[in-house]
């Protein structure tokens, strides 16, 4: 209505100018709005920069979930400066680094001394460049890029029942903790590498803990769009410290859980 209201046409852009929520409420109104207009970005958040605005996924939720209603729409540039980042509170850092240690568990370019030195623009342009990599090999998620969505799948049903409280980063951090436990479970992780895995997740010092009750994370997992009706695409952390696609069902998971 806004954008119809002010007389925009397809000559015109959307910029989004902010964190990850307003990139993708930008880049999905600017892809519905007259079958789609130019859609710019200029992420102003770790999380933001090192993620949501690279690839091309735009969403919003809804009641029933996260991310449900959305578009694959590709940004004609995205601009980002750390200067922002001087604008961020702990909490915003946390996020991202949510994000940011997803990414060593899927490419062995980020390492743990990368993420305990904490060079913010080295971290950035590493997680960029793994993204980009995936997402030019897969970009509507059909099969590889799945592998992104890392301790989300828990980690998404964690937000819904925070009622979004938790930052996406820190519900992606508890979702990562259960996912290597479950890659245990499930025998693509050694206990040896099992170690090795939670000694990279140690280096963003965070409270793990996730007493949530199980038919609830179910409930909402169910939702997830990478579930099948009675099973889900998991993404697991194998003996490379690597991830690994695994359909498991959710009877499966929820014991396991």
């Amino acid at each position: 209505e806004f954008l119809a209201k002010n007389g925009f046409s397809r000559k015109d852009a959307v910029v989004a100018f902010g964190g990850g929520v307003i990139g993708d409420l930008a880049g999905f109104s600017a892809s519905s709005f007259m079958r789609g207009i130019t859609f710019i970005n200029i992420p102003t958040t770790l999380l933001s920069m090192v993620d949501s605005s690279i690839g091309g996924k735009t969403a919003v939720n809804i009641k029933s979930g996260k991310n449900l209603i959305g578009a694959f729409y590709q940004p004609s540039l995205v601009f980002i400066s750390t200067e922002f980042l001087k604008t961020l509170n702990k909490s915003q850092t946390l996020s991202g680094m949510g994000e940011v240690v997803k990414y060593a568990f899927l490419d062995k370019s980020l390492t743990k001394e990368d993420l305990l030195e904490k060079n913010y623009e080295n971290l950035i342009y590493k997680c960029i460049l793994i993204k980009k990599n995936i997402v030019e090999q897969d970009e509507k998620e059909n099969g590889l890029r799945k592998v992104l969505n890392l301790g989300h799948t828990v980690g998404h049903a964690i937000e819904k029942i925070e009622k979004y409280k938790l930052s996406h980063g820190e519900c992606v951090l508890k979702g990562l903790k259960i996912a290597l436990n479950v890659s245990k479970k499930l025998g693509t992780l050694s206990q040896e590498n099992f170690v090795k895995a939670n000694e990279i997740l140690a280096t963003i010092y965070y409270d793990y803990s996730c007493k949530y009750n199980t038919e609830k994370l179910i409930s909402y997992i169910k939702m997830d769009k990478k579930g099948n009706g009675n099973t889900v695409d998991f993404i697991c952390v194998n003996n490379q410290l690597l991830p690994e696609i695994k359909t498991i069902k959710i009877e499966e998971l929820k014991e396991i859980l």
